[in-house]
This record gives structure tokens, C-alpha cells and sequence, in this order.
């Protein structure tokens, strides 16, 4: 897919580390999640069990800023494949 986007190598570059981050974000905040029971962020996974809310804040700061970096660099992309712009390299 890469050859096809019509950015700079830095643009390129930058998505993939957005979504690289936000793969391993993701799987490393709901790990965390999981293991304090999360019950906010989470709520169907974790059924009445409830933690301090001070175990909460770092997996909703660390889950969202994960959804912000892939849809950054969901938008990227799709600025990269807009009409006109993508040829092979």
C-alpha cells in the first residue's frame, strides 16, 4: 500500500510509528486494564468488579491517546491516497 500513497518519506515515516504505537498502546492498556480490573473503561468486560479511580486514569489517558494516534494516521493515509496524488514508485 505504501507505493501508492502520495506523501513525503516523513509523512510516511510518521504513520507508520502512529500505527505501530497504537497497535502496542492498545494491547498494553487493555493488558492493564484487565489486570486492575477496569470497570469505567472496560465496562462489559469486567462485570461489577470496580478499582480506585486513580488505577483508571492512566488506561483511559493511555487508550485514548492510542485512538488519536491511528485515527491521525488513519486520516494521513487517506489524505495520501486522494485522487490525482498516488502513483507507483
Amino acid at each position: 500500500m505504501w507505493k501508492y500513497l502520495g506523501l513525503s518519506e516523513r509523512l510516511e515515516k510518521l504513520i507508520f510509528w502512529l500505527f505501530l504505537y497504537a497497535a502496542y498502546a492498545n494491547w498494553f492498556f487493555c493488558l492493564l486494564a484487565a489486570i486492575f480490573g477496569g470497570n469505567k473503561t472496560l465496562a462489559i468486560a469486567s462485570g461489577d468488579y470496580s478499582i480506585p479511580a486513580g488505577q483508571e486514569i492512566p488506561v483511559n489517558i493511555g487508550l485514548g491517546v492510542g485512538a488519536l494516534s491511528i485515527t491521525l494516521a488513519t486520516v494521513v493515509v487517506l489524505y495520501g491516497l486522494r485522487s490525482g496524488t498516488h502513483a507507483a514508485r
